[in-house]
C-alpha cells in the first residue's frame, strides 16, 4: 500500500471523528437551553401565582377601625398640662400590633405613635401639647394601606375654663365671725370732737329751770325767779278778781 493511499485514510479517520464530536456539543447545547426555558416557565407561573394571592388578599381585606376615647372635641387644657389621647384599633384580617397607628397635630406635627396592645387594641400616649387651638387627626393603617381616622378639636390655653368666681359683697350674710383686718384708719371727718365733761348733761324741765341728772351725786339746786316777776304774777292776779 503506497504512502499516498494512507494519508487519504487518515483524512478519513479524522473527519469522522471531527463530526461525531460536533454533533455531540450541539446535543449538549440543545438540551441547556430546553432547561433554562424550563426554569423560566416555572418562575413565571410562581410570580403568577403569588400575584394572584396577594390580589385575592387585597380583594377580601376589610380597614381597620379606629374609636376615639380621648380628648373629646372642644376638649381644653391649661399651657404645660398633659394631656392623655387614647385610641381603640381593632382589624378583621391583621393583628393589632402590626397596625400603624399615629397621632398629628395641625401645630406640633405628629406627635405620637403608639403600639396598639395586643388583647385590648389600646393604643395612647400621654404629654403636653404646645398652646393654641389645635386639629387632631388619629389615623390607623394596615399592610394593604387601607386607612380609619378621627378629627377633634383641641385647646391648650391659660384662660380659665370654669367660669367667673363670685363677687362677695359682704351684706346680707351674717357669719358670725368678725370680718377681717384691714389695716386701715379711721376715716378723719375733720369735725372737732365735744370734750368729755364726765358728767352728764342737764335736764330742762317745764318751768325752764335746768337740772342735772341725779344719778351724778351733785345735790339739786333750784333756780328762783327773779322778784320783779314774782310781783307781776301777784298783779295780775288781783286785777282778775277785780281786787
Amino acid at each position: 500500500m503506497s504512502r499516498t493511499t494512507l494519508s487519504l485514510a487518515a483524512l478519513l479517520i479524522l473527519s469522522c471523528g471531527g463530526d461525531k464530536e460536533g454533533d455531540s456539543a450541539a446535543g449538549e447545547e440543545a438540551d441547556a437551553d430546553t432547561d433554562t426555558d424550563t426554569d423560566t416557565d416555572t418562575d413565571t407561573d410562581t410570580d403568577s401565582d403569588t400575584d394572584a394571592d396577594t390580589d385575592a388578599d387585597v380583594d377580601a381585606n376589610t380597614a381597620p377601625i379606629l374609636t376615639l376615647i380621648s380628648p373629646e372635641d372642644g376638649a381644653r387644657a391649661a399651657v404645660g398640662a398633659p394631656v392623655e389621647f387614647a385610641v381603640v384599633v381593632t382589624d378583621a384580617e391583621q393583628d393589632v400590633t402590626d397596625l400603624l397607628v399615629t397621632f398629628q397635630s395641625s401645630i406640633d406635627g405628629e406627635f405620637c405613635a403608639p403600639v396598639p396592645e395586643e388583647e385590648t387594641g389600646n393604643a395612647s400616649c400621654t404629654l403636653a401639647l404646645s398652646e393654641g387651638v389645635h386639629v387632631l387627626w388619629f389615623e390607623v393603617a394596615d399592610e394593604y394601606g387601607f386607612l380609619d381616622n378621627e378629627l377633634v378639636n383641641f385647646e391648650v390655653s391659660d384662660d380659665d375654663t370654669g367660669g367667673p368666681e363670685p363677687i362677695d359683697t359682704g351684706c346680707c350674710m351674717d357669719t358670725g365671725s368678725p370680718g377681717p383686718d384691714t389695716g386701715s384708719p379711721a376715716l378723719d371727718t375733720g369735725a372737732p370732737t365735744p370734750p368729755d365733761s364726765g358728767s352728764p348733761p342737764e335736764t330742762v324741765d317745764d318751768t325752764g329751770s335746768s337740772t342735772e341728772d341725779p344719778s351724778s351725786g351733785d345735790p339739786e339746786v333750784p333756780i328762783e325767779p327773779p322778784p320783779g316777776l314774782i310781783h307781776g304774777w301777784i298783779a295780775g292776779i288781783l286785777a282778775f278778781f277785780g281786787l
